[in-house]
C-alpha cells in the first residue's frame, strides 16, 4: 500500500521576517520623506485636475450588475448599496445578506458575469448576521 503523501509549509514565520524587512528602518524614512515633500499628494492632485472618461462598456456593466445585486437583495432581505466615486474614479456595490450562494441552475452564471467583468469581488463579515459582497468596477 502506497504511503500518503503530506505537504506542509507554515508560512507565519516567513511572513513575519519579511514583514520586519519591509518596515525596516529606511522603508519608514522613505515613507517620511514622501510625506514631507506632498509628492503624493502632488500627483493625486494631477490626475484629479485631468480629463476623465466614462467607459460606456463599466457603466453597462454597473447598471446591469446593480440589478442584479438588487433582485438578489430583495429576494433575499438584503441591503445593496451602489457607489459611483468621482474623489477615486470607481464605482462600488454592496450587497449584504445573511448568506451568498450560487448554484449552477440557477444564478452561477450571473456571479460569472459579475467575475468576468469586476475589478475585484470581496467577500467579507460585516456583522455576525450578515456577509458583504463588494464589487469594484473601474
Amino acid at each position: 500500500m502506497p504511503k500518503n503523501i503530506v505537504y506542509e509549509h507554515d508560512y507565519r514565520k516567513e511572513k513575519k521576517q519579511l514583514s520586519d524587512k519591509i518596515h525596516s528602518e529606511k522603508s519608514d524614512r522613505a515613507f517620511q520623506l514622501s510625506q514631507e515633500t506632498g509628492v503624493y499628494k502632488a500627483i493625486g492632485d494631477r490626475i484629479r485636475e485631468l480629463p476623465h472618461v466614462l467607459n460606456p462598456n463599466k457603466k453597462e456593466f454597473y447598471e446591469k450588475c446593480l440589478a442584479i445585486l438588487e433582485r438578489y437583495a430583495a429576494h433575499w432581505g438584503g441591503y445593496v448599496k451602489g457607489v459611483v466615486s468621482y474623489e477615486v474614479f470607481d464605482s462600488f456595490i454592496y450587497l449584504d445578506l445573511p448568506f451568498h450562494e450560487f448554484v449552477y441552475y440557477d444564478n452561477m452564471d450571473e456571479l460569472t458575469y459579475i467575475t468576468q467583468n469586476a475589478r475585484s469581488i470581496c467577500f467579507s463579515i460585516i456583522d455576525t448576521n450578515y456577509i458583504r459582497m463588494a464589487v469594484h468596477i473601474d
